[in-house]
């Protein structure tokens, strides 16, 4: 079995549960420490393994967390790997910049494994029903996004926003509208 047949069993027979829950935002969600333990059982079936490294770049003006994801065909040695990124902010209320740079390092390595394991867990800051279906009556970040032709979840991702952050970016358009422009600057190509 190649090292992309043993990777797409894995990505299929993964159940990764959202056991852990943001009282703040209302909402389930799975963490990093999830994932590893839903895919320890299927690395053994499958014969392979999981490295996770970081890398800090400079991109522009600003540090970036270069998480990297590797999944290893113990039998032959291949290799896959996926790489995301995350930024740091500039300051984060009740954090000291080691702890700015660890939660960055986990956004950025759950952001990688995702990608690797082709688990989507993006959600739009936006307001939903419980059956996920946009709040019409509620201006969203989702459709203001949209509106200026900007996929949302690459934004949120870049500027590693969350849905609590959601409403207050849309009270302040200026800021947003600016935020959008940087994006749209960094990410032509």
């Amino acid at each position: 079995m190649s090292i992309y047949e043993k990777l797409n069993a894995i990505q299929i027979e993964l159940k990764a549960n959202k056991n852990q829950y943001n009282n703040f935002g209302k909402y389930a969600y799975r963490s990093l420490e999830d994932i590893q333990m839903a895919l320890k059982p299927l690395l053994k079936a499958h014969k392979a393994s999981v490295l996770l490294s970081d890398d800090i770049v400079l991109v522009g003006d600003r540090f970036y967390n270069k998480s990297t994801a590797t999944l290893i065909d113990i039998e032959s040695g291949e290799k896959v790997e996926v790489f995301a990124m995350a930024r740091e902010p500039m300051s984060r209320k009740g954090m000291d910049e080691s702890q700015i740079t660890v939660a960055t390092s986990s956004y950025s390595r759950k952001s990688a494994m995702n990608g690797l394991l082709a688990i989507d867990d993006n959600r739009d800051p936006d307001v939903t029903t419980q059956d996920e279906t946009p709040n019409v009556k509620t201006e969203t970040l989702g459709w203001y996004l949209k509106a200026k032709d900007v996929n949302s979840k690459n934004f949120c991702s870049h500027f590693m926003i969350q849905a609590k952050q959601a409403k207050e970016l849309l009270e302040d358009k200026p800021k947003l509208d600016a935020m959008i422009d940087e994006f749209l600057k960094q990410n032509a190509s």
